[in-house]
């Protein structure tokens, strides 16, 4: 599996700098609290990205919420590839606090905040490892589009384990929905997620 590794440097400044505020190029907000949920097979979810209820949450990752580094609020509370996190960042993708450039448009974080975001496509990877004992896992999450200019965006997430993707995820509008993932079977040991965007325009 190919392995994404973020810069060590954090880039911060303002959506304008980084010319987000004059394109619709800035994709999903997302991950809010990212559980990872025994399953069995009566709890599939059996259409792709369909909003399913949380499960009651089993979390081995750490910093689940995305709550490290703390980036404050408002319209500058906002990087690009952040250190010092649990997660591992790669391409455009990186921690927004509430009423930032990237979410001041969308309601508060639901959890903390400040959220994950995921902008572009391919390149732009978040990703952590986790260690479970041998049995049938989903990931549950709430996510949404970024609002911007009163335009909502279009990301689609792919959430994988190991290489392989189990779902795609892909928020309605800028409401913190709640998703969970096809449920998936995996053995003892250390595993990793990835968090992939798929719209180079999203």
């Amino acid at each position: 599996m190919e392995r994404h590794r973020s810069s060590s440097a954090t880039q911060r400044g303002t959506a304008n700098q980084r010319g987000i505020a004059t394109r619709r190029i800035t994709g999903i907000i997302f991950l809010l609290a990212l559980a990872l949920a025994a399953a069995s097979s009566a709890q599939l979810v059996p259409i792709t990205g369909v909003p399913y209820p949380l499960p009651v949450p089993y979390s081995p990752l750490k910093q689940s919420g995305f709550e490290i580094p703390d980036q404050g609020t408002g319209p500058g509370a906002y990087a690009y590839l952040p250190s010092g996190s649990a997660w591992t960042f790669a391409g455009n993708t990186g921690l927004a606090g509430n009423g930032s450039e990237f979410t001041q448009e969308n309601p508060p974080a639901p959890q903390g905040d400040q959220v994950l975001f995921v902008q572009g496509g391919s390149g732009s990877v978040v990703s952590q490892s986790f260690a479970v004992s041998a049995g049938r896992y989903r990931f549950s999450m709430r996510a949404a589009q970024r609002i911007h200019a009163g335009n909502t965006n279009d990301q689609t997430i792919s959430v994988r384990v190991d290489g392989s993707e189990i779902d795609q995820i892909r928020p309605a509008d800028g409401t913190y929905a709640a998703f969970a993932t096809h449920s998936f079977v995996i053995g003892l040991g250390f595993h990793t997620v990835e968090l992939v965007g798929l719209n180079p325009q999203g």
